[in-house]
């Protein structure tokens, strides 16, 4: 805990500690003969050391790599912009839980939305119509990364008749390098359906995640 200490000024230090509850500390017991003590005395130790522990070990490789990618957000307020709902509340579940919040867009962003994206709804998540276009995206995310109240941004597809995974991927990574100075990640649904979008994304230096959850774990942990 003393060299993380000193560490985790200059890097992130990521954690995955197992143990979590009294039966699997007496399983872990068994096997190496040592007793890991109280979860919540390791949680306290590694914030005291700048430490971040994540839940999974899958969590792991996913902050690691979104670190290498993006820089970390300023504050915990997430933007998402979908065109699908339900999806998108999977999402808003899992921030909340969290502690994260859902940016609320400035007037301006409002304004320069209404009338400009295919929704009924201005507000966050900004749910698009389940065929929206590339140029939707485009639209929605160029005013919404600008916005001084959003820290991140969340960009959720799920495939549906007349949409592009992989024309609408290239507008995200379009958005996000003249955009650097804010995390923009990415949940491209649909298997197969989307592959070639999602390592377009990776390749480029753009996160993608197969579920929202795990997208906004990794925003989270990117905060922390």
């Amino acid at each position: 805990m003393t060299s993380a200490r000193s560490f985790a000024f200059s890097k992130p230090i990521v954690i995955v500690k197992s143990g979590k509850f009294v039966e699997s500390l007496e399983l872990a017991l068994t096997h190496s003969g040592l007793l890991a003590g109280e979860d919540k005395a390791y949680d306290a130790a590694f914030k005291r050391a700048g430490v971040i522990r994540v839940e999974e070990t899958l969590d792991m490789f996913y902050i690691t790599e979104t670190l290498s990618k993006q820089r970390r957000p300023r504050g915990k307020k997430l933007a998402i912009i979908t065109n699908a709902g339900a999806p998108a509340v999977t999402a808003v579940d899992s921030l909340l839980k969290l502690e994260g919040e859902l940016a609320e867009f400035s007037s301006e962003t409002i304004k320069e939305l209404e009338g400009n994206v295919p929704t009924r709804f201005i507000r966050n998540p900004l749910d698009l119509v389940s065929d929206a276009k590339p140029a939707d995206y485009e639209k929605a995310l160029r005013a919404i990364i600008k916005d001084k109240e959003v820290n991140g941004v969340l960009v959720m597809f799920t495939p549906s008749l007349g949409t592009s995974s992989v024309e609408t991927a290239q507008v995200v990574l379009k958005i996000a390098k003249e955009n650097p100075y804010k995390p923009v990640l990415t949940n491209w649904m649909g298997a197969d359906l989307v592959n070639e979008a999602r390592e377009l994304l990776s390749s480029h230096g753009i996160p993608t995640f197969v579920t929202p959850e795990q997208a906004v774990r990794t925003f989270m942990y990117m905060y922390r």
